[in-house]
């Protein structure tokens, strides 16, 4: 088989040249990623690290309380002294998705439909964002269990590890490969526009694309660490410091921008 002629591989000189065509468009769609991942943490890193807290000393009461009752993990939550505890966990974890949503669909909304704009696809914005929110209100909320999972997990795991400090996490090894599989499903929905593409797009296209898409994106995360350790230096100024931190999140994101282009070429030659 000539792979030259395979539309995954087509795609990738197609691509460069739209990008070539189109360098405005790609800078600011890069740019909007950029501040997607500063805005993210913003908003986001309090909360975060309240439900961290929160967390930690859950796990600490629960093994005081499994010492003492025998009762699962699941009853002594919802149970005095803890009930107080997991109610506000479960509040910060929902205002934590609640802000996650928002900023992320504002950010990579508005990328997403600079990146199919400029693979060609003519789309009416208005539109193109509904669509976008009605896709993610599902991505979301089986993120959103699955963390709670995870969460869940996670507790049980830290206190039978207290007690076994051999034991495997098998359930949070599981749950990963989920998300995994998740984050997937949903970028080939923004790619396509349909919720269940992954399903019904054909595995010799699928298999390739998420392979060369995994391979770009980790020689991105090659590079920029690599940078990073060049130009993120603690001898800097605070204001250099984050100068180099901004330019070098802009050449990362600019490898996210064209894995969204190159999807999205790839992918409207396939029927889903």
């Amino acid at each position: 088989m000539n792979l030259s002629k395979t539309i995954t591989i087509r795609e990738l000189a197609q691509t460069i040249t739209l990008i070539k065509k189109n360098a405005f468009l790609y800078a600011i769609a890069a740019i909007i990623d950029a501040l997607f991942f500063f805005a993210y943490g913003f908003f986001t890193t309090f909360i975060s690290d309240s439900i961290t807290a929160h967390s930690a000393l859950i796990s600490n009461k629960l093994s005081e309380l499994l010492a003492q009752k025998k009762l699962g993990i699941l009853k002594l939550l919802f149970q005095d002294p803890l009930r107080p505890l997991t109610g506000k966990l479960i509040l910060l974890i929902l205002l934590f998705f609640a802000l996650s949503f928002i900023v992320y669909t504002i950010f990579q909304a508005t990328s997403w439909w600079i990146a199919r704009t400029i693979a060609g696809k003519k789309e009416n914005r208005a539109h193109f964002f509904l669509t976008f929110v009605k896709l993610n209100l599902l991505w979301f909320g089986l993120y959103v269990f699955y963390r709670l999972a995870n969460l869940f997990l996670s507790l049980r795991f830290l206190v039978i590890k207290r007690f076994e400090p051999g034991a495997y996490d098998l359930g949070g090894v599981i749950l990963l490969g989920l998300l995994a599989f998740l984050v997937i499903t949903a970028l080939l929905s923004y790619a396509t526009l349909q919720r269940w593409s992954f399903f019904k797009l054909p595995l010799r296209t699928t298999l390739p694309l998420i392979t060369i898409c995994i391979v770009i994106f980790l020689n991105a995360q090659f590079l920029t660490d690599k940078l990073s350790k060049l130009f993120l230096l603690p001898s800097l100024s605070a204001t250099a410091y984050y100068l180099n931190l901004a330019w070098l999140a802009i050449i990362f994101c600019s490898f996210l921008v064209f894995l969204k282009i190159y999807a999205t070429l790839v992918l409207s030659h396939v029927r889903s």
